[in-house]
């Protein structure tokens, strides 16, 4: 599931992957210089979210796999 901007999804793709790799500092300082540079991206809180959720869908299957 991909992140979607009006402008495409370069920088949502750059904000899952620092996601994935727990550096949440980085992904909130892209996410908000993106909103400042471009005020016309759209649910930047529905990202985070997102984010949050694959974050989540990830671990657990860690989890599963593990046992």
């Amino acid at each position: 599931m991909l992140i979607i901007f009006r402008q495409g999804n370069f920088i949502s793709g750059h904000a899952e992957a620092l996601a994935l790799k727990r550096d949440y500092k980085k992904m909130m300082k892209l996410l908000e210089h993106a909103q400042l540079k471009r005020p016309d991206y759209y649910a930047l809180q529905d990202s985070i979210d997102m984010i949050d959720r694959l974050l989540n869908m990830r671990m657990s299957l860690a989890k599963l796999v593990k046992i």
